[in-house]
Formats: C-alpha cells, structure tokens, sequence
C-alpha cells in the first residue's frame, strides 16, 4: 500500500463502484425484460448485453482522455495556474 489516499481508492471502487455493475444489470435488465420487450425475453437478453457492453466500452475509451484531463488538472494546480479552462 502506498499512502492513505490509495487505501481510501480502495475503498471507494469497492464500496461504490463495484455496487454500480450489479445495479446496472439489475435496472437495465428490468427496463428490457418489462417494459421494451415484455413477450421476447431473448430479445431483452440480447439487448441487454448490448447496450451493457456498448456503455462499458465507451467509458473504457474514455479513460485515456479522463486521465489526461486530470494530470493537466493536477499540473495547473501545482503551478498556480488558473483552471476555469479545462
């Protein structure tokens, strides 16, 4: 463990955004399953997965510029620089 602010990442990823998956699947399936496609569950299984899978691959493209975006942040902190730019 490196300090105290990766102890409390930890936490955080654990604590809240390993429950978002579940609840994800959870909402989404029951918005396919009783409202889209209340006849065809293998439809709402399908589309499910689609658009389940669509969302994480779109935040997973968008971590790089995330990430990006946050350094400059941090950089222009640092320096004093003013951050209303970003």
């Amino acid at each position: 463990m490196n300090s105290v602010p990766h102890l409390l990442d930890v936490f955080v990823t654990v604590g809240v955004v390993w429950t978002l998956g579940p609840l994800h699947w959870i909402s989404l399936g029951y918005v396919f399953d009783a409202l889209v496609f209340p006849d065809n569950y293998n439809a709402a299984m399908i589309t499910s997965c689609v658009v389940g899978y669509a969302a994480v691959g779109v935040f997973s493209l968008m971590q790089g510029a995330i990430k990006r975006a946050s350094l400059r942040y941090e950089q222009q902190q640092r320096s004093g620089l003013n951050v209303t730019g970003i």
